[in-house]
Parts: structure tokens; sequence; C-alpha cells
């Protein structure tokens, strides 16, 4: 019986020891939890100074809007992206301070566009200014806006306006349209893992990641077959443009390879389209009848009606530093690598005068650092 007994107490006595082994391990491990906590802080510090983003939820928050502000913004925007933009009566572009300015003939909600903030790219055409801010909200004015259903946009790294209609791009590759679709240039549903895409009057271009361009709109389909069969997917598109299609006129179509060609496809009636000898291409624009190239050197090649007939005072050949162009009805835009907005071409409105005068005098144009890598440019920044 004495036996039995001694043996319970040590039974409780080793009960004991274990508990309190198991209090002491548990108080151990909270340590080393929290200490290997604050080393994990530590860490996203070094990380965050360098430039990466990291979520954690005991970090500082920073804006979006103040990396935008500071040119560091998503690179599938970036590369993408449009400061400058060429319409058919008007002309918008991004400021360095992210905001909107809008030039010439305007029309219904054109004021709107000035108060849009944190902008990083932006597309006018006839009737509607489309564009991404750094919250990833895409932003509409113009006239009806009311009949653009956009509702379903999400995560949109890509914008571009028609006449009457807008398109965007997802991260996901899937493409949204919304507007007018009398010519069938909304009709991309069967469009897939879609990178470039680009608007017009009446067309609208897409490229896929394995390089295949889609084509859909007014006498659309003869385009894409023409340039699906001079690229055969050999080649790696960097750059989509759509241009003309107004009354009688088809419209055209030109892309840009990695390799500085460039190719282009429909409407010729001006030589738009002859561009099988041009190299060394950074950049391209297509207006209602001529294209636009950008050089790797800065200088620019033009052909087709560009409109300087109108006007004999503005010339390309002075053009130099050009890092980015935009094409309109019969004029030009050029963006230089100091922020400066080169014009050429018809001038009705006068809203290259005052475009110019503006953005010289005023501010400069918005420009991301991912264009140099992207563009495989020689100037200088």
């Amino acid at each position: 019986m004495l036996i039995k007994n001694i043996r319970k107490k040590i039974s409780y006595v080793i009960i004991l020891f274990v508990l309190i082994a198991m209090t002491s391990c548990g108080d151990s491990a909270s340590s080393n939890s929290n200490n290997q906590h604050e080393e994990n802080n530590s860490n996203y510090k070094d990380i965050l100074e360098e430039g990466d983003v990291i979520e954690d939820s005991d970090k500082e928050e920073t804006s979006d809007c103040e990396d935008a502000q500071e040119e560091k913004i998503d690179e599938f925007i970036a590369e993408r992206a449009t400061t400058i933009s060429a319409g058919i009566r008007a002309i918008s572009v991004i400021g360095d301070n992210s905001e909107v300015s809008f030039y010439g003939d305007g029309f219904a909600g054109q004021d709107a566009s000035k108060q849009w903030k944190d902008m990083l790219s932006i597309s006018v055409f006839g009737n509607y200014v489309i564009g991404l801010n750094c919250d990833g909200e895409v932003k509409i004015c113009g006239d009806s806006t009311e009949k653009l259903n956009i509702s379903d946009w999400e995560d949109i790294i890509a914008v571009d306006t028609g006449e009457n209609y807008v398109i965007g791009l997802d991260r996901n590759g899937k493409v949204y349209t919304a507007g007018h679709n009398g010519d069938g240039q909304i009709d991309v549903d069967s469009w897939e893992n879609i990178k470039l895409i680009s608007a017009a009057w009446r067309h609208t271009a897409g490229v896929s990641e394995d390089n295949h361009i889609y084509i859909t709109g007014y006498k659309a389909k003869k385009q894409e077959n023409e340039l699906n069969n001079q690229l055969k997917g050999n080649y790696e598109i960097v750059k989509v443009a759509t241009g003309g299609g107004y009354e009688k006129y088809s419209g055209h179509t030109v892309v840009l390879t990695s390799d500085g060609r460039v190719f282009a496809s429909g409407d010729n009636t001006y030589g738009q389209c002859n561009v099988e000898d041009w190299s060394d291409i950074v950049d391209i624009a297509a207006g209602d009848w001529h294209t636009v190239g950008v050089k790797a050197d800065g200088t620019v090649v033009v052909t087709g009606d560009a409109g300087t007939n109108y006007s004999g005072k503005n010339s390309f050949d002075k053009w130099k530093d050009v890092i980015a162009v935009s094409a309109g009805r019969g004029y030009t835009l050029g963006l230089t690598v100091d922020g400066k907005v080169l014009t050429a071409g018809y001038d009705k409105q006068n809203e290259m005068g005052v475009l110019k005068k503006e953005t010289q005098e005023m501010k400069r144009i918005k420009i991301y650092d991912e264009w140099w890598t992207m563009k495989n440019t020689n100037i200088k920044k």
C-alpha cells in the first residue's frame, strides 16, 4: 500500500515537471516567434528601400498614386501607356503632374477630363476621352457616355478609343469593349491572350501573346489576313496602331516588331502603308491618311498624307530626340525626351499651336523610364 502511494506521488511530480516544461517551451516559442517577426519586419524594410513592393500588414502603406508621381508604375501599364493623344479635332495630354490637359475643338464633357488626377494613360478620338489612373480606375468623358457600360471592366492595363466606342485590356489578356458596333468593331469575344490593342474610326486591332493579329470592323478581315501572312508568326510584335476608316476609306493597321521592322495593311490611297523599307523603328502611330515611325536615333520617318501641305512651316526634318508619337486626322504629335511636344500638319482649331506653347513654357509631358528599355532607343534621357 505504501509503495502504491509513493508511485502516485512520483507520478504527480513527473506530471508537474512536464507541465512546467511545456509552459517554458511555449514562452520560448513565443519569444522566438516575436524575434522572427521583428527580423522579418527588418527584412521588409530593407527590401522596400530597394523599391520592391512587399505586402505586409505591419508596414506603412504607400499610395500607388505617389508611386505614379515618381514614375514607378506597373511595367505592364507603362509599356502600353500613352501620354500624348491626337484625336480627330482635339488633343489630350498628361503632364508630369499626372493631370490632363485638353486642346482643340471640344465636345461635351471635355472639362471633366481636366479634373482627372493621378492619370497614367490617355486616349482621345472623336467623341470620347478615356484614361487610366493610378488606382486602376478607367475614366471616360464625352458625348453620351451614359451609353458606355464599363461596370465589368477590372484590372485594366491599357485603354483606347475609336469613333463612338472604347476598348480596354486587362492583365489576363481579355479585351473589353463598349459603345457603337455598326461595323462589328467591338466583336472581340473570340479573342484570347491579347497583349496589345488599338482602335480607329471603325476597326479594332489586337495582338496575342503568340503574335497572332486580330482585326475586327469595317473591311477588317482582309487586313487581318494580309498582316498574318506577312509575319507568319515569325516576329515578336511590340506595338499595333490603327488609323483611318472615315467615310469611304477602309483605314489601315500597322505593327512594329522587336527588331525594328514595320508591317502595314489596308487603305493605301496616299501611300500610308509604304513602310517596307523602314528599319530601326522604336515607335509607330497611324493617322487617317499617314503613318509615322520613330527611329532609334530620335528622328522621325513619315509616309502618306501627313497634312504638312496645309502648313509649309511644319516639317518633320527638324525633329530630333523624339521618343513617342501620336497621329490624328492630318496632323502628328511628337514627344521629346525632355517632355516637350513637337507638332506638324493640319491645325484648323489651333490645338497644336496652343499645346506647343503651353507644354514648352508651363510644364513637361509625362514620360516613363520603362520606355527606354522597351523601345531600345539610342537617345539619352
